[in-house]
């Protein structure tokens, strides 16, 4: 959805739909599979724009540790400070502030809600995404899920040295 600033004196209310078709989604390993639900509040003043609100969705990922699919239930607030790129000095060298590094660079009158919803929903999630935090993993030889079975593959090999005793303490048992 795209926002004519123009059109916005001080500050607007949105609330929107934003099909999963409207927004440009260039991530292989993570699908937008329902709407985003995006209600914003858009201010202007001292020459920024500040857009503050929520974003509700249903994303689909791989879990970094076993590849199994998982529903991400998206519930996001943000805000964020845009400044026209015109309006922007361009000195070779500048001197950044902290509060310099939240702010985004745009161009023209318009601001287009879908891309600013895809940036905040990709900055909100997790480097690694897993299905459980208790996730086991696959196995790094046999390839096997280990939370669905097991496998032998990291059973430690005795020492040949210390065959003799092993075979003792089962004797042993």
């Amino acid at each position: 959805m795209i926002v004519d600033l123009t059109q916005i004196e001080n500050e607007a209310f949105f609330e929107v739909s934003i099909e999963p078709s409207d927004v440009q989604w260039d991530e292989d390993d993570i699908a937008l599979i329902q709407p985003l639900m995006v209600q914003c509040r858009i201010e202007k003043a001292d020459g920024q724009v500040k857009v503050e609100g929520n974003i509700k969705t249903i994303l689909k990922a791989h879990c970094s540790r076993c590849f199994e699919q998982k529903d991400l239930d998206t519930d996001i607030n943000f805000m964020a400070i845009f400044v026209n790129r015109e309006k922007f000095p361009t000195d070779e060298e500048l001197e950044l502030h902290k509060e310099d590094l939240d702010v985004s660079l745009f161009e023209g009158e318009e601001l287009n809600l879908a891309e600013v919803a895809r940036e905040q929903i990709l900055i909100s999630l997790p480097t690694r995404i897993l299905c459980s935090s208790d996730c086991k993993g696959l196995c790094g030889i046999c390839w096997t899920n280990l939370n669905n079975a097991s496998c032998r593959c990291h059973e430690k090999e005795i020492d040949l040295r210390f065959a003799k005793l092993k075979e003792l303490n089962e004797r042993r048992n």
